[in-house]
């Protein structure tokens, strides 16, 4: 008599002992089903034991898989998430486990396959976005606790997208916006703050614009502060992960650029003519002799809003316009006031003057103040145009600065 062992199998056969009487036993595969064939993984065999012994039924079983996640053919599943492969039994690597973890296109990801119980974990690194991937356990790759081995078994699944963005209001290279006009920018889906320092609001010169934001849904609102400068192009940078969905999924970065409206009123008084924003108010006065117009915006009011002030006044008796301008270019400015250009400049045909300084002095301001200071001489009068603005805004408020200077005329 001898036995043969089979995957662990214990069959006995009877030799040289005359008539025996046997009675079969039946193997089943992984797949349920009988027959007479010779005893392997993947078939039924039946065989006989003398009929003194007791019929036992033995079930060769291969360990199978009873559920992923992320599922078969999965979408949207995050780029950290670690895969989970449950099987029916508890598990184990094999002597010599072939995992491939690979994209759609063969390139393998690195992995780490660990067991617990009966289910199999693979972690990865992030992986890329909008990807689809998959895994393949080959044959006896994994096995369950008394060695037996699993067949071929692959899953497929497809990370989520980066949140993108779907439109913007004002749209890409959009002209003539109103400069209160509040920047919206909408995504595929429900967004949160990323890296915010990374929202960037800039002007043609690459000059800072101050803002607030929100998010409201799926959409990134920016407002200016304070309004935007009209003819003006302005340019919205959302850098990479400034931005992300709720699940953390990060933007990469996007822009997007409009130009402000110009509109532009005139106003004439005491032989002087000049355009400015058509949102702007002016108003014209006389203290002491000296002739005053103004122009500011109304919705930026207060001690420290940007304003225009042009101030006319006679020249002394007997002093030339030659010697008004000598002593022009010769101002001493009182403490508080620091002198960052100076220079001579031609204007509607008529010399000037061109001064930029600020002014630190809380008696009349309650912050630091910038001032672009033009000063011209004709006909006996000297007139001075002061573009005054505090020094955080000086820049967003120039381009209407420079509509007044621009179209200056003194008859």
């Amino acid at each position: 008599m001898f036995t043969l062992v089979i995957f662990g199998l214990f069959i006995i056969f009877s030799s040289g002992i005359g008539n025996v009487s046997a009675a079969p036993v039946t193997v089943i595969n992984t797949n349920g089903q009988s027959g007479n064939s010779p005893v392997a993984t993947g078939f039924v065999s039946t065989v006989y034991v003398p009929q003194n012994t007791n019929q036992v039924n033995v079930n060769i079983t291969r360990p199978k898989v009873n559920t992923t996640d992320p599922a078969l053919n999965a979408v949207n599943v995050p780029i950290n998430k670690t895969i989970n492969i449950t099987f029916t039994e508890p598990i184990k690597l094999g002597s010599n486990p072939w995992i491939e973890f690979k994209t759609n296109k063969g390139v393998s990801v690195p992995f780490a396959a660990t067991v617990n119980g009966n289910v199999l974990f693979i972690a990865h690194s992030n992986l890329a976005y909008g990807q689809s991937y998959d895994i393949i356990l080959h044959g006896n790759s994994i096995t369950d606790l008394s060695g037996v081995g699993m067949t071929l078994y692959s899953t497929n699944f497809t990370t989520i997208t980066r949140p993108v963005v779907i439109s913007s209001n004002p749209s890409y290279n959009a002209v003539n916006i109103p400069n209160n006009k509040v920047i919206q920018i909408k995504f595929n889906r429900s967004i949160e703050y990323g890296n915010s320092s990374g929202i960037q609001f800039i002007n043609s010169k690459g000059t800072a614009i101050p803002f607030t934001s929100t998010i409201t849904g799926n959409t990134l609102n920016i407002t200016p502060i304070p309004l935007l400068a009209h003819g003006v192009q302005y340019t919205v940078i959302l850098h990479t992960n400034s931005i992300k969905d709720l699940a953390g999924n990060g933007i990469t970065v996007f822009s997007t650029k409009f130009t402000t409206i110009v509109t532009t009123k005139t106003v004439t008084a005491y032989g002087v003519t000049f355009n400015y924003p058509a949102t702007w108010i002016t108003e014209t006065q006389t203290q002491d002799g000296t002739n005053l117009i103004f122009a500011l915006n109304p919705n930026d009011v207060g001690q420290n809003a940007p304003q225009a002030i042009m101030q006319i006044m006679s020249n002394p008796s007997g002093m030339s316009d030659a010697e008004a301008m000598y002593l022009i270019d010769r101002t001493t400015y009182p403490s508080g006031f620091k002198v960052l250009s100076k220079k001579l400049v031609t204007l509607n045909g008529v010399q000037a003057y061109d001064t930029l300084f600020t002014i630190n002095n809380k008696k009349f301001y309650t912050e630091t103040m910038e001032n672009q200071e033009i000063d011209i001489v004709k006909n006996n009068k000297t007139y001075t145009l002061d573009l005054i603005a505090p020094v955080k805004d000086f820049n967003n408020v120039k381009t209407d600065f420079d509509i007044i200077i621009s179209s200056l005329k003194i008859s």
